[in-house]
């Protein structure tokens, strides 16, 4: 961490969020869970350093966000197929109708491609640019001292010691074939093919426009998740409607102007996608006699998280004017 740069609370907001949003905030550890020291600790090395590790490399690599999101597949991928191996295990306990549906070759494969999904934009693209909202003038330069990456990695790495108290389903094809898949992300994402649709400069787009279109991508992934299986929709048609998402997501994005896109167009990308889980986590809440988690307190945490986001879009707001107000004059 280089606090001579002053990157002191950015490091520590992005360590806090990423858990936040990926565990706490989606019900997959309610406060129960969540805020047990064990729990909060395990669960702030793993989001966090994963979280702080990918925004390092795309900075270090002047990349975008394209990358960012390459980059959280291939964490996706490492928590789920490798660390929890929940892509393969059949009985895994949050996969419900997906330890059956989907599932061939001994991979769970709507659960799988959902869940990377998830992990790379809620667990780590969203978090990340929030921080980088809060702290504009933190956001184009890395955060970390040359050591940074490598005690990420590290942190990441060392994840696999406790891990094997929550998953022993043993899938040596499957680890392989996920760390093939995490090469090939992190290949792509150092690489400008990808990169390049981010360089055309359009008029940027309305930023309720912004807002509705990743709503609607959030609530397309949640319902491609689950959706698919509760109407007994072929398996085949809900894994290339997830597969299709981030090329639907890449390809409106850039038609809609994404590279003249500003302050208020980020907040509404993250409020869109955030949205549908604030309503998720009021509804587990209502339903916390029926779950098997105590969910109690989950409403509270839709709470306090939208008061930040509208806390958050006001400063954006004065930041705007304040520009348009510099510029007139």
């Amino acid at each position: 961490m280089d606090k001579k740069k002053g990157h002191f609370w950015p490091v520590v907001s992005l360590l806090i969020l990423a858990p936040v949003t990926g565990e706490l905030l989606s019900s997959s550890s309610p406060p129960a869970e969540f805020f047990q020291p064990i729990s909060f600790i395990l669960l702030t090395a793993l989001y966090g350093g994963g979280a702080l590790l990918v925004r390092e490399l795309t900075r270090r690599w002047e990349r975008g966000w394209i990358t960012v999101v390459l980059l959280g597949m291939a964490y996706g991928i490492y928590e789920e197929g490798i660390a929890m191996r929940s892509f393969f295990d059949p009985n895994w306990m949050d996969l419900g109708l997906l330890g059956e549906y989907g599932r061939a070759l001994g991979v769970n494969w709507i659960w799988s491609i959902a869940l990377t999904l998830f992990h790379a934009v809620i667990s780590i693209s969203v978090p990340i640019l929030l921080v980088e909202l809060a702290f504009p003038a933190h956001k184009d330069v890395p955060w970390l001292g040359k050591k940074g990456p490598v005690v990420c990695s590290a942190v990441l790495l060392g994840f696999l010691l406790p891990a094997s108290f929550f998953s022993t389903y043993s899938s040596p094809g499957g680890i392989v074939a996920s760390a093939a898949s995490m090469f090939a992300l992190t290949y792509i994402a150092r690489t400008r093919v990808l990169n390049q649709w981010e360089r055309e400069t359009e008029k940027a787009a309305k930023p309720l426009g912004v807002f509705v279109l990743f709503m609607l991508l959030m609530l397309g992934l949640i319902f491609g998740m689950w959706g698919f299986a509760a109407l007994e929709l072929p398996a085949w048609s809900a894994f290339l409607f997830l597969a299709g998402l981030p090329w639907l997501g890449l390809f409106i994005t850039r038609r809609m102007g994404v590279r003249t896109w500003d302050q208020r167009h980020g907040w509404a990308a993250a409020f869109g996608l955030l949205l549908p889980w604030l309503l998720l986590a009021v509804s587990a809440e209502t339903q916390n006699a029926v779950l098997t988690d105590d969910t109690s307190g989950m409403g509270m945490v839709a709470l306090v998280m939208l008061v930040l986001l509208l806390a958050l879009r006001v400063i954006i707001q004065r930041r705007w004017r304040a520009k348009q107000r510099e510029n007139c004059a």
